[in-house]
């Protein structure tokens, strides 16, 4: 008599240790994994005539992968999803077609058994899988990765208190997502310039309401999940002979235009860098003008001073090569002169006390702390220029 090959994935030890031995009892070979990995690898290593796995080993919607090496490798397979939410039918409607049925949890036994008997005299005539690019899955999807983030960035305590309308936050999204997906599988000797525009209005307009820039960072972060879950939902609809290269090139595509909404940012913050040593004027002068500010740089705290009275600036970088009490009286006079509001960034050297009365300090031979120290002091916005203006 032969015994029917089941591969049991659930990551439960309890059902792990109990439902396999029933299972066997019933005429089932029965082969257990715990985990996602150790499931893909007895699908390659063997057949099986039955899977039965849980919707969730270890992660939400983790069965979705499993299901879909069995589809795959193993099309004739019967596939039963266990799972506790019995109502789920959005997250199912891409599997109906392809899953032979599901079962809630605690399972019944004798019904699991004889459904799985069934399933075997009248199979599921299931259809070819019509599979799709990453970027197509991220345009139909738009709508709900777009709900998803905005629950996301509205619980997250860093974003959420900023007093925003839903519709203030999801404005720039349609475009965004739009430019994500047409640049993934694009031509890379495509026009940059176009393809980055919805990125750079998204940084513009996060400055106008009041974002800093760790709080653009975090929600690109979010988003980045947001769509990772997604895929992984629909992970049967996806062609998998690129999604791979789709995933990576989505990480690569996101911190493009994560860097480019910072750029724009901060683009139209002044900055006055008040260089203390003459041979670190260019080295300066360019690494902030890279990071997209529209930077001034002189030598010297008399040149600074006269500078800072010329024309307005949103921040003050005063450099290291100076001695302690004349960064500290410079600091102090360009804060009695333009105000509490004025942002002042103080670079020190090795083992040096920090600037207290300072915005931000930097050990000014970490050029990467220099700028994200620069980046976490750039005021909301650029407008308290003017107010500069009128008090000089």
């Amino acid at each position: 008599m032969k015994r029917n090959r089941l591969l049991f994935v659930d990551d439960e030890p309890n059902i792990r240790l109990t439902l396999p031995t029933i299972l066997k009892q019933e005429g089932f070979e029965v082969t257990t994994a715990a985990t996602v990995p150790e499931a893909l690898d007895h699908i390659i290593k063997r057949t099986f005539d039955v899977l039965l796995a849980d919707l969730n080993i270890g992660q939400p919607g983790d069965g979705f992968t499993v299901v879909s090496a069995m589809r795959r490798t193993q099309p004739e397979a019967l596939t039963l999803i266990l799972t506790g939410y019995p109502d789920f039918d959005t997250a199912l409607q891409a599997l109906r077609d392809q899953v032979d049925d599901y079962l809630t949890k605690p399972a019944d036994i004798k019904y699991l058994v004889s459904s799985v008997k069934e399933k075997f005299k009248q199979p599921l005539r299931k259809r070819p899988l019509q599979t799709k690019r990453v970027s197509n899955i991220i345009r139909e999807s738009a709508e709900q990765i777009m709900q998803e983030w905005f629950e996301a960035v509205s619980s997250d305590p860093g974003t959420s208190r900023l007093p925003l309308s839903k519709k203030e936050r999801i404005n720039h999204f349609p475009e965004f997502l739009e430019e994500l997906a047409g640049r993934i599988g694009a031509e890379r000797s495509e026009g940059l310039y176009e393809t980055r525009e919805a990125a750079r209005t998204l940084g513009k307009l996060r400055r106008e309401q009041g974002y800093g820039v760790a709080q653009i960072i975090a929600e690109a972060g979010m988003l980045h999940n947001v769509i990772s879950k997604n895929l992984q939902e629909k992970l049967l609809s996806i062609d998998m002979s690129t999604l791979i290269s789709d995933l990576m090139e989505i990480g690569e595509r996101l911190n493009e235009q994560l860097e480019e909404s910072v750029r724009a940012y901060v683009g139209g913050i002044k900055v006055l860098s008040i260089v203390l040593n003459p041979s670190a004027v260019k080295t300066r002068h360019l690494l902030m003008k890279q990071a997209g500010f529209d930077v001034t740089t002189v030598s010297g705290i008399d040149e600074g001073k006269r500078t800072a009275e010329k024309s307005p600036f949103d921040l003050f970088v005063i450099g290291h090569a100076a001695p302690y009490e004349q960064r500290l009286q410079l600091l102090r006079w360009l804060r009695s002169r333009f105000g509490d509001e004025t942002r002042i960034v103080v670079l020190t050297g090795p083992h040096e006390s920090d600037f207290a009365e300072a915005d931000g300090t930097a050990e000014s031979s970490n050029p990467q702390e220099v700028l994200n120290t620069i980046q976490n002091c750039v005021p909301l916005s650029p407008s308290r220029r003017q107010r500069m203006v009128r008090s000089a």
